[in-house]
């Protein structure tokens, strides 16, 4: 019964909603279409136009989703039949490889193989994963996965999320033990988006929701820093083209008035890079611990990018 007065708060707030176009908020810039130029993006590594510069590069494994959690940096790659959750030291100045657990999602769901990880839940000696599964029908289960012998099991949340299967973006605050679940819904001509929040409770291993609202954009979350990925018009090229300057900008949680914005495209990322999270190493120099986690899809290579911020 509580599900379905859910929901039906839910439709009611979301006709109410703006229309969302692009659920990351990419600036356009309309023009007639007889004069617009072509779009390109920048290529070009310039520390101060980006706000930061690259101080140490480090291979890493493929994977679709990174989170960490009390100097663990967990990934997860479900890009094959065979998925892999690899764990990683992050308590010293360079990044150390601990472990490799491979799983196969087809042991707990016969007839379905991983899509995407779309979130990642650090649980003292288990990994829960949110994993999009294409199958017979497509959906969206949570697992889990034992970090001392490799076993998987489904874990059981239909008693505490609904629509699971809609969910289009998550993320998990470690630090405040909350999952926050974005579902996108189509409500003909437009999309809109609605954030559900739930606190989870690692001993009894159970979600309560605690809000819920429509929001206009998408935010991602590594330890204490929120961040968005947008994209801009920043220029023009000798030929009428635009110049497309692609973005981070960053807000602590401790002090939401404060952010930093990151140009990745003048530190050369957005075109030769698939850009896929963004972490913090943690302490409190901010400016020294910023990493984010690229796939170079020409060579379809991996790497941690470690960040110093321009003030």
């Amino acid at each position: 019964m509580k599900k379905i007065i859910l929901l039906g708060i839910i439709a009611v707030i979301l006709c109410g909603c703006d229309v969302v176009d692009d659920v990351r908020e990419i600036k356009k810039v309309c023009e007639p279409p007889s004069i617009h130029p072509r779009q390109v993006n920048v290529q070009e590594y310039n520390p101060k136009k980006a706000g930061a510069e690259i101080v140490a590069r480090y291979e890493a494994v493929a994977g679709d989703n990174a989170v960490i959690d009390n100097d663990r940096l967990y990934v997860v790659d479900s890009s094959n039949a065979l998925c892999h959750a690899c764990i990683y030291d992050v308590s010293h100045s360079e990044m150390v490889f601990l472990n490799d657990l491979t799983f196969d999602i087809a042991n707990v769901m016969p007839n379905y193989r991983c899509k995407s990880c779309k979130c990642i839940i650090p649980n003292s000696d288990k990994l829960l994963m949110l994993m999009s599964l294409d199958g017979t029908t497509d959906c969206n289960v949570f697992v889990s996965l034992n970090l001392s012998d490799g076993g998987l099991a489904i874990m059981d949340v239909s008693n505490d999320i609904s629509d699971l299967d809609n969910v289009y973006e998550a993320t998990y605050i470690t630090t405040e033990h909350k999952l926050k679940l974005y579902y996108l819904y189509t409500i003909y001509p437009s999309s809109r988006l609605m954030l559900c929040e739930y606190v989870f409770d690692e001993i009894e291993h159970r979600f309560t929701l605690c809000d819920f609202s429509p929001v206009r954009n998408i935010f991602k979350q590594n330890g204490a820093y929120q961040w968005i990925w947008s994209s801009e018009r920043c220029g023009y090229t000798e030929e009428g083209d635009w110049l497309i300057c692609s973005s981070i900008i960053i807000t602590p949680l401790d002090n939401p008035q404060i952010t930093y914005q990151i140009y990745t495209s003048y530190l050369d990322l957005s075109v030769n890079y698939s850009f896929i999270t963004l972490f913090s190493l943690g302490g409190d120099d901010v400016y020294n611990n910023m990493v984010l986690y690229v796939k170079q899809s020409k060579l379809n290579q991996y790497e941690f990018v470690k960040l110093r911020l321009i003030e």
